[in-house]
């Protein structure tokens, strides 16, 4: 799967669940680095780069991600295995030693392209912000 057909479902999803969303990908004002999607809905928004199979964070979308995440904005990738079709999504954030820590978490491709499997994605969005200590 290309990555343009895995954003195209993630989409879909989402926005049968209510969300909009802003596809900032190749924007010629955007600099190198942020991610491709801006998700809002009602109970959480998000910035999100979306890989697939080998596809991984440049050093660049690493430093965007740690540094919106510092200011407190939920910033994730969303990367599809496309052997296993999981999607594994990663957050970063500097705590306050210092070190970086990364929230895992996975859900079934399958579970995006049912009904109801964007309540999957949001509330997996929103408790990458509770663990994040974004949102209580």
């Amino acid at each position: 799967m290309k990555e343009s057909e895995f954003q195209s479902k993630i989409l879909k999803s989402w926005k049968a669940g209510g969300a909009e969303v802003l596809n900032l990908h190749g924007h010629l004002m955007m600099a190198p680095g942020w991610p491709d999607l801006f998700v809002y809905h009602w109970d959480v928004h998000a910035l999100i780069e979306l890989k697939v199979g080998n596809n991984t964070l440049s050093g660049a979308q690493r430093l965007i991600l740690k540094q919106l995440t510092a200011r407190r904005v939920l910033a994730s990738a969303w990367t599809l295995n496309k052997e296993t079709e999981i999607i594994t999504v990663e957050s970063l954030r500097q705590s306050g030693d210092g070190v970086m820590r990364a929230f895992v978490g996975s859900l079934p491709l399958a579970s995006v392209t049912v009904a109801g499997g964007h309540h999957a994605m949001i509330d997996i969005l929103i408790d990458c912000a509770r663990k994040l200590e974004l949102r209580s």
